[in-house]
């Protein structure tokens, strides 16, 4: 196979993966049943070049979820959002859907929490700095 004929599938599976995911996060917020995936949300989409398999990255907002919990939902609900996703898409082949837990939000979530100890620490430092008496510099 020739590579111009590979470069329209790739453009299109790049077109489809926001419109899938825009697809799933509205399906999530507006119709979901599950309270899991209700507190869920599609970070992001990944098609395959071919357009037959769909990844999507999700990530829960609440922390009671364990991440296990989390991926199970989403593959038990498989199939029902494979069909919306047909019916809203209108295209030949629907994607098979895939559920991966979104790592890089975890990540940024601790960042964020070391962040914050660590201004916590300097800002007490600095206070007690200030109720501190000033050096004797008189030697």
């Amino acid at each position: 196979m020739s590579k111009s004929r590979n470069r329209p599938g790739a453009r299109r599976s790049v077109r489809l993966a926001p419109l899938i995911r825009e697809v799933l996060s509205e399906e999530l917020l507006c119709r979901a049943r599950d309270s899991i995936l209700a507190d869920s949300v599609v970070t992001d989409v990944e098609v395959s070049g071919d357009c037959r398999i769909a990844t999507a990255y999700v990530v829960t907002l609440s922390e009671e979820t364990p991440r296990e919990e989390l991926i199970e939902a989403f593959q038990r609900s498989a199939g029902y959002l494979r069909k919306v996703l047909g019916a809203a898409l209108h295209i030949r082949h629907t994607p098979e859907l895939r559920f991966k837990l979104d790592e890089g939000v975890a990540r940024g979530r601790r960042i964020d929490q070391l962040l914050a100890s660590v201004r916590g620490e300097r800002d007490s430092g600095l206070s007690e700095e200030k109720d501190a008496p000033p050096p004797d510099l008189t030697d």
